[in-house]
């Protein structure tokens, strides 16, 4: 009894004084916010990307101004991330850029002082210390496990790297969550080597020499999706394959996903099927099986999805029908599809009351199966 007694107040005081331990010895928490309005010029240098500045002007959700991605090369800078919804980036001296910052808390971007990661202080693995130049494809936990943030968040910032002049000083790439093989057959067709590559989970607290990191190329409270990164997308993973034909009739399946699943599925392909649809699990494909089937594709029928990205790989007047749960919409796949000249479709499904569930973009839901067949041009 006495030595149960020993191990829980053991326990209990590592508890008590590891927040206490990490706040005295590693001092986490930033001193001072800084903004593009007041840099410190001995801590770190900041450039604008003039080309992409020049040709790729993105306009903000209010239409007010201009964006202009920015890059740091922060001297012996330190990144840090929690994998799920934040990351931050702070000088030597200890003071946060809230530009390049990321943090997202119950579904909205907050202020870069109201970081999860401060909130969480105690949880913070200690510092690794790498040496040469990291550059960062973090991007606030979005692209952690999610496709879409992957490809239009976290890889844009190698075309705005590219254009910087500091892609010579990166010697290794921090990379969200290398479990999805997807990641890692992107970089490696970007030529980016799989020794250069490191995993946010093991290191996610690091020091550099230098941590090099962009502002969002992507930023969710923009109304559009910049045009440059679909085509850096398209200019970087389409292949020149002359045999591959647009013909294919493809219905996307989210049968094996955890939400947004359509109810009467079974009957709804049973009358795609008639029309020489073929059912696919994006899941099963890999990273270039995508790209090839989307752009081989004639008209595409899919919930709502993250696997929709690939729609940036689509032929100009592919046939989209994007089917959503009721009253619940979202932009991304729509805007996409105007960038690419694809003769998208929106359709809203319902909820049998006898369900008794709340109405929201995650929901499963029916289809008027006659409905969606008429939206289908078999002939286009």
């Amino acid at each position: 009894m006495a030595i149960i007694d020993k191990r829980l107040q053991e326990k209990i005081g590592e508890i008590l004084l590891s927040p206490f331990y990490r706040i005295s010895k590693l001092s986490y928490r930033p001193k001072t916010i800084l903004s593009n309005t007041r840099l410190d010029e001995n801590s770190f240098n900041s450039i604008e990307i003039n080309n992409l500045r020049r040709k790729n002007k993105v306009q903000s959700s209010d239409n007010s101004k201009n964006i202009s991605p920015i890059i740091y090369n922060i001297n012996d800078g330190v990144v840090i991330t929690d994998n799920t919804d934040s990351d931050c980036f702070i000088t030597q001296k200890g003071e946060l850029i809230s530009e390049i910052t990321f943090s997202y808390s119950k579904g909205k971007e907050v202020s870069s002082s109201q970081n999860n990661i401060f909130k969480n202080y105690y949880k913070i693995k200690p510092t690794t210390l790498i040496k040469g130049g990291v550059f960062s494809l973090l991007s606030g936990g979005g692209a952690n496990t999610n496709y879409y943030h992957w490809l239009f968040d976290s890889l844009p910032r190698l075309k705005i790297l590219s254009e910087s002049g500091y892609k010579n000083n990166v010697n290794k790439y921090l990379t969200p969550n290398l479990k999805q093989n997807y990641k890692l057959a992107t970089l490696n067709a970007l030529n980016i080597d799989s020794g250069q590559i490191i995993d946010s989970i093991e290191y996610s607290n690091i020091k550099a020499n230098n941590i090099i990191a962009t502002t969002h190329p992507n930023h969710p409270s923009w109304a559009a999706v910049p045009q440059w990164i679909c085509q850096f997308l398209r200019d970087s993973f389409l292949t020149s394959n002359n045999n591959i034909k647009v013909n294919k009739h493809i219905y996307i399946s989210r049968k094996n996903a955890a939400i947004r699943r359509i109810i009467n599925e079974d009957l709804l392909f049973a009358e795609l099927k008639k029309l020489k649809f073929e059912m696919i699990f994006l899941e099963n494909l890999t990273f270039q099986e995508q790209v090839d089937l989307f752009s081989s594709s004639k008209i595409i029928v899919s919930p709502h999805g993250a696997g929709l990205a690939n729609l940036v790989f689509a032929s100009p007047n592919t046939q989209i029908i994007e089917i959503f749960p009721p009253n619940s919409d979202s932009y991304i796949y729509r805007n996409i599809s105007e960038n690419q000249n694809l003769n998208y479709t929106k359709y809203n499904g319902y909820i049998d009351n006898k369900l008794n569930k709340d109405l929201d973009l995650h929901s499963d839901f029916l289809v008027d199966i006659s409905m969606v067949r008429s939206l289908i041009n078999i002939n286009n």
